[in-house]
């Protein structure tokens, strides 16, 4: 018997951060789903007194999240996931993170590695097969990326216009995000 091979979900996602790093940022992250070149899936939604970076690492996260109660967890999927996040990627394919846990989570300056907390929730999906990392360049002509930035830039603006934060009003019932919202 022949096993038909899945197409794998392609994953698009990005982070945004107004005020990067001070007390009163506003970040956003935004992904997109396609699966067989079709959209199934994408959303967003922001986070107060945040960095670019963990809005990059948070993207991702959401993104795997999405996309693994898009399939129900079922096995054989495959996964591949699309970023312009240097940070993110180079972790992933030059394997950052095997050195970081080697060292108790420091890094070659002997510095304790930043947000250990959204790598750490990371690390099972670089060790998994069935996920795949890839860079884009950012702000460039791939579709998707500049589609999922644009999201993320639109949620951080709407953010910062009505003060609201994570917790605050859901991402759902803002009128100028429902477009990027699945329903």
């Amino acid at each position: 018997m022949i096993q038909q091979k899945l197409e794998p979900y392609e994953i698009y996602c990005d982070g945004s951060c107004k005020g990067n790093g001070a007390k009163l940022a506003l970040g956003a992250w935004a992904y997109c789903i396609l699966f067989d070149n079709s959209l199934v899936r994408k959303d967003c939604g922001g986070i107060p007194q945040t960095t670019n970076q963990r809005m990059e690492l948070t993207a991702a996260l959401e993104a795997i999240k999405g996309a693994l109660e898009l399939t129900k967890y079922s096995k054989g999927n495959t996964y591949n996931i699309y970023s312009d996040s240097a940070y993110l990627i180079n972790c992933y394919s030059q394997g950052w993170y095997i050195g970081w846990e080697q060292n108790g989570w420091r890094n070659a300056a002997k510095q304790e590695v930043k947000n250990q907390d959204l790598w750490i929730q990371l690390l099972p999906f670089f060790k998994n097969k069935n996920f795949h990392f890839f860079k884009v360049k950012g702000h460039s002509t791939n579709h998707y990326n500049n589609f999922v930035d644009k999201m993320a830039q639109d949620a951080a603006k709407q953010f910062e216009k009505k003060g609201l934060s994570y917790g605050g009003t859901p991402i759902w019932e803002i009128e100028e995000l429902k477009q990027y919202v699945q329903s």
